[in-house]
């Protein structure tokens, strides 16, 4: 089984974006790393970019059978995130929860483009 080092890992933010404002996520094991880049205008996609690519390293045994049932523990996961996120928002009294609150009624979706690779 080959391993993988990383020796080395930078994720760069858009022009006139702080760094933690950047969407986009990796992660590596032993034998496989995965990419994830979330998109900016969707909703919360730093936080599904980043529960893709951590449950991928972690269970990567997805397959074109398999990935409605692979995702689904993570599509709940951040489902939770996001509720309590709008939770916290709306007792801070902070402004942007009332936006949060109506895509979260709407069942908004984060949306992130994925690539995830083992090594045999």
């Amino acid at each position: 089984m080959l391993r993988i080092n990383l020796i080395a890992a930078h994720k760069i933010q858009k022009e006139a974006e702080k760094p933690d404002d950047c969407q986009d996520a990796f992660q590596t094991s032993d034998d496989r790393f995965a990419i994830a880049d979330g998109v900016t205008e969707s909703f919360y996609s730093k936080s599904w970019a980043e529960l893709l690519v951590n449950h991928y390293c972690q269970h990567p045994a997805i397959g074109k059978d398999n990935w409605k049932e692979w995702l689904l523990p993570i599509q709940n996961k951040w489902l939770e995130e996001v509720a309590q996120r709008v939770k916290k928002a709306k007792e801070r009294q902070l402004p942007i929860w009332v936006t949060n609150y109506k895509r979260h009624a709407r069942s908004d979706a984060a949306v992130s483009t994925f690539v995830g690779v083992q090594l045999d």
